[in-house]
């Protein structure tokens, strides 16, 4: 088996059409994977409900929580079980386009021995109209290519546009476990592209941006200023070790210095967002500038 989806789902306001996206799928040959990690058991069940059909088809896991588990606990759960050689992790609400496997399936045939993989994505609304879509990039670069790029804010990062080495990620232990949420997916792709980043060159995922998504929770957005904190120390951490040096155009000071004022950033406008939440965004706008 060469691809394994991991779907983890918490919620079913959008399953339908996130499993719909799998079923048009123009390359079937994949494992799946459904992870039930619901709060509630009445959602709990819905979701099984709603799982149903797959449930009897070959190649299909089907996972349950007793309780809720934290978001890096569940990924590994999902890690632990693949069998593919490669996974990605789908969110509840996200849509593939039907070419996605098939893409992935392409660019990983022509870079063999590389271990991260992602393409373009949309961000759509609850309606699933389109906001706005990611850059185009190169199809392959380097890790301290894609470094400098994302510390300038030109290289988007989610969870789904993602497709890594199943092999790989198991050998440095899963996901990172250094943030509690904000920023595992990022460390995580960084920690396993020493031999570069391929990427596809269209929009293969449609992410959605709704009111139930992890970051409109003012007790998670004080949570995550401290992953945002932990991601600098992290990225830090990597522009200084030998193995990026050796493979990096970019002075070192230069970076640090890039890695220190990108956070400074996200800093900043994460806690204004925790001000809109409060409702006093105009003073910490002042206390910000």
């Amino acid at each position: 088996m060469k691809f394994t989806i991991g779907l983890h789902i918490t919620k079913t306001e959008f399953l339908k059409e996130t499993l719909d996206s799998l079923s048009a799928q123009t390359y079937q040959n994949f494992e799946l994977i459904i992870r039930n990690n619901a709060k509630d058991p009445k959602v709990k069940k819905k979701i099984k409900e709603m799982c149903t059909p797959w449930l009897d088809k070959p190649q299909v896991v089907y996972l349950e929580t007793e309780e809720q588990v934290g978001m890096i606990e569940n990924f590994n759960g999902i890690v632990e079980v693949a069998q593919g050689d490669y996974i990605t992790i789908l969110s509840d609400d996200d849509v593939m386009h039907p070419d996605y496997i098939k893409e992935f399936n392409w660019i990983s045939d022509i870079y063999p021995a590389v271990n991260v993989f992602h393409c373009r994505f949309r961000h759509i609304d609850e309606s699933s109209k389109m906001l706005k879509i990611s850059e185009s990039y190169p199809e392959y670069e380097s890790c301290s290519d894609f470094v400098f790029h994302f510390l300038n804010g030109h290289r988007a990062i989610n969870l789904s546009n993602f497709m890594v080495s199943t092999h790989a990620l198991r050998k440095m232990g899963g996901f990172t476990t250094v943030t509690e949420a904000y920023g595992l997916d990022t460390l995580t792709w960084l920690a396993l592209s020493k031999n570069g980043i391929g990427f596809i060159n269209k929009p293969l995922l449609n992410y959605r941006v709704n009111t139930f998504n992890y970051s409109n929770n003012v007790e998670k957005l004080l949570i995550r200023l401290e992953d945002i904190r932990t991601m600098k120390e992290e990225i830090e951490k990597l522009i200084l070790s030998e193995e990026f040096q050796a493979d990096s155009t970019y002075p070192q000071d230069y970076l640090l210095h890039q890695n220190e004022e990108a956070f400074k950033l996200d800093i900043k406008s994460t806690i204004y967002d925790i001000a809109l939440k409060l409702n006093t965004p105009k003073f910490v706008a002042f206390y910000l500038k």
